[in-house]
């Protein structure tokens, strides 16, 4: 089966730059995952959207990701990936997609419209997740207490170490944990660039061989300020600030949309967002 590609990640057209192996580490209905090398490659179906990880592919009626059995070799060469002997995901035409989110500094009633997206959390995160303190172990409750005092004085080592703790806690492919760690170092990325560069680096020394490669992958994406269409979607309305007619229910519209992402990682994220929004010093 030959598939053209739809659009990929300025992040992912680098690696097929490349001649590189690798295989199929995970395979789901509607996305799967490569490893190439150390990289990792999420090709997902085209109601995913854009992504940090992702290539985007629309697939023929009938067919489904998990086609692919999990260990199948992966050849990336002339910006086609080769899995297998039956897939052909050619991206030679496919478009281009930034995953560089924009920073908020300046934006107007950003306080305002955060409380509005924890009123949501609250309301609409699953109970199981991070974004609930029903749902936090002591362990991730103690560690996120940390995290925030540590970006309210940006105490960077303290960060690492409250990172230490919440790397892979949680099943999946992307644990809480480490998606509460993404929507944070997202928050990092946008507020305070000049700051970023020091969590980043402390975060990711903390999460390394803690967590999962993809989650890994998925962390080093958003220490960039890397992040999906949906996350865009919200960012551009915290930079647009009050808007005539409609606003409410945009920013409702913007973080459901996230939310929908995973059983909760959406809410992780946004949870971790938040938190690190509400932290970290301004002005």
């Amino acid at each position: 089966m030959r598939l053209s590609a739809i659009s990929l990640s300025s992040r992912i057209s680098e690696l097929l730059d490349h001649a590189r192996r690798g295989s199929i580490i995970a395979a789901f209905p509607h996305s799967c995952y490569i490893a190439l090398d150390r990289d990792i490659i999420a090709v997902v179906g085209a109601e995913l959207l854009n992504g940090p990880l992702n290539l985007v592919v629309s697939l023929p009626e009938g067919s489904t990701l998990s086609d692919i059995p999990v260990g199948t070799a992966v050849e990336a060469r002339r910006r086609t990936l080769h899995v297998g002997e039956e897939w052909h995901i050619d991206a030679a035409s496919a478009e281009l997609w930034n995953p560089r989110l924009t920073p908020l500094a300046g934006a107007p009633d950003l306080d305002r419209h955060l409380a509005s997206i924890q009123e949501l959390l609250d309301a609409e995160a699953p109970r199981e997740s991070l974004a609930r303190a029903e749902g936090r172990s002591h362990r991730a409750a103690g560690a996120m207490a940390q995290l925030a005092a540590a970006l309210r004085t940006r105490e960077i080592a303290q960060a690492g170490g409250a990172a230490y703790h919440l790397a892979g806690l949680g099943p999946g492919l992307t644990p809480s944990g480490d998606d509460l760690l993404a929507g944070t170092l997202l928050a990092v990325a946008v507020l305070e660039p000049q700051y970023a560069r020091g969590i980043r680096e402390h975060i990711m020394a903390s999460v390394r061989g803690r967590t999962t490669r993809i989650s890994e992958a998925y962390l080093l994406a958003a220490a960039d300020g890397e992040a999906g269409e949906a996350w865009h979607r919200l960012l551009a309305l915290l930079r647009r600030g009050t808007a005539a007619g409609g606003e409410t229910a945009d920013l409702r519209n913007a973080v459901l949309r996230i939310l929908a992402f995973g059983e909760t990682s959406g809410a992780d994220m946004l949870a971790g967002f938040i938190l690190a929004m509400t932290a970290l010093p301004r002005g």
